[in-house]
């Protein structure tokens, strides 16, 4: 093979794999959702965010969320159903400490990750986390909707 070849081939192989990633980059950001709404805390104090995680009809959004101690998440509901927040796991409502769905109704329901009862459609219902860890959530009336809070 002649040097000149070998360089057009070159060229071929250098130009093909530009227009390849190109096409190949802009396929994938077309096909992306458009709709997708970027998640940003607001501030409350120096110290504390409030955080907003929706409740659609096709689940949680996000369905995972990384905060700080002391920061409130705020549960919305957008859906057409009603949803009850909740810790993990089903039925006991147990992961969060100090939570149990046992004590929904009593003095300590206020201090629980758990709503304690199903939020309408366009309610909400918020929590103040502050206990670090992972912790996992779930929609105790549609228990295939999930989420989880990491609390650093």
């Amino acid at each position: 093979m002649s040097k000149a070849t070998l360089i057009r081939l070159l060229i071929i192989i250098f130009v093909g794999g530009g227009i390849y990633a190109y096409f190949i980059g802009t396929t994938k950001k077309d096909s992306e959702p458009q709709d997708i709404k970027v998640i940003e805390p607001i501030v409350l104090k120096q110290e504390s965010k409030q955080w907003i995680v929706t409740y659609t009809n096709s689940g949680f959004f996000p369905d995972s969320l990384v905060i700080k101690k002391g920061d409130t998440v705020i549960f919305e509901n957008k859906s057409s159903r009603n949803v009850w927040v909740a810790s993990a796991t089903h039925p006991s409502h147990r992961e969060y400490p100090g939570t149990d769905i046992k004590k929904c109704g009593t003095e300590e329901a206020g201090s629980m990750f758990d709503a304690c009862r199903g939020v309408s459609p366009e309610a909400s219902w918020s929590f103040v986390f502050s206990n670090v860890g992972m912790w996992k959530y779930h929609n105790h009336l549609n228990i295939e909707d999930f989420g989880s809070i990491i609390v650093e």
